[in-house]
C-alpha cells in the first residue's frame, strides 16, 4: 500500500530505455498489464510518459468495491492470467 499511494512509483533501472531500444523494432507494440485498480490509471500513465517508457495501451484491474480494491495474490494473478 505504501509503494501504491504513498511513496513516488519508481522504474527498475535500465528498463525505459530497454523498453525504448524495443521499440525501435518496426511493429512493436507496447501493452502494459498491471494487477493495479483502474483509479490508478491516470498516474500510471503519467508514469509511464514520465519515466520516457514508449507509449501503449493499458490493461488494468476493474475495481468497484472496498473488497476488491486490494486483491489478494491470487485475484492479481488470475487477472494477469
Amino acid at each position: 500500500l505504501l509503494n501504491t499511494f504513498a511513496r513516488r512509483f519508481e522504474a527498475a533501472p535500465g528498463m525505459a530505455a530497454h523498453y525504448r531500444a524495443l521499440a525501435q523494432a518496426p511493429g512493436t507494440r507496447f501493452h502494459y498489464l498491471s494487477g493495479s485498480p483502474i483509479q490508478l490509471y491516470p498516474a500510471l500513465t503519467d508514469f509511464i510518459r514520465d519515466a520516457d517508457f514508449p507509449a501503449g495501451s493499458m490493461h488494468l484491474r476493474e475495481s468497484t468495491t472496498w473488497r476488491t480494491l486490494i486483491p489478494s495474490a491470487e485475484d492479481s494473478r488470475a487477472h494477469k492470467l
